[in-house]
């Protein structure tokens, strides 16, 4: 397993998350997720990003604040996690959920939810090890034009073990 370092993303990380979208997400999903976007809204910012380095390059990021959702009240969701491929296996996904449970817990949520695309077992199969159950919820999604599926999942926030505390 190769090391890597998580920290809070800045301007200089948007051209590789951008990079990262296209390389990970599949056919017209990468439309849904634009930095540029998720920073123009007010509540997002860069505390609310996370990027990945292994050996000096930005391999990865996650996006995790308030969820948008009107039906789910004190939740926060990840809104975006992506790894490259190059970088998958290390632990980074791992780590990301890990730190995302935590410091959204801090923040006072008391659960975390996650929109998967119907076709991206990989994708079910890494939140359900993470403790993530899928919670009835379905919605369409059109990206371009074609129509997306996707599933909400939901993990209970509870305390982290305290590494998180300052």
């Amino acid at each position: 397993m190769q090391s890597f370092t998580l920290r809070p993303a800045d301007w200089e990380d948007l051209p590789a998350f951008k990079h990262i979208a296209r390389t990970t997400l599949t056919e017209d999903i990468p439309a849904l997720f634009d930095p540029n976007k998720l920073l123009e809204d007010k509540k997002i910012g860069f505390e609310y990003i996370m990027a990945a380095e292994q050996n000096g390059e930005v391999v990865g990021f996650c996006c995790r604040y308030a969820c948008r959702d009107a039906d789910t009240p004190y939740c926060a969701e990840i809104f975006s996690l992506c790894v490259l491929p190059k970088a998958q296996h290390s632990g980074i996904g791992r780590a990301f959920v890990e730190d995302a449970l935590a410091i959204l817990y801090i923040s006072g949520f008391k659960i975390c939810k996650v929109w998967l695309p119907a076709g991206n077992r990989r994708a079910f199969e890494f939140f359900e090890a993470a403790g993530f159950t899928r919670d009835g919820t379905s919605r369409v999604v059109q990206c371009g034009e074609a129509p997306h599926l996707f599933y909400r999942y939901e993990h209970p926030l509870t305390r982290p073990d305290k590494k998180y505390y300052r």
